[in-house]
């Protein structure tokens, strides 16, 4: 469904947009990151930068 601001308002874009959105586990695995380096907060996560730098810094 396109999202057509002249029509739904935003909060209805939002909630729309919302349903569509990857959960934090998906994030992760799209991302190649580990469990540990995301906090998930609800539908949303944060990433542990200072863990994931820590990991690839071998990397080039």
């Amino acid at each position: 469904m396109p999202y057509d601001p002249t029509v739904l308002a935003d909060w209805q874009i939002a909630q729309e947009a919302e349903k569509h959105m990857p959960t934090p586990e998906e994030w992760a695995e799209r991302l190649g990151l580990k469990k540990e380096e995301i906090i998930p907060y609800g539908r949303i996560c944060k990433l542990d930068y200072l863990k994931i730098f820590e990991r690839l810094k071998e990397r080039p």
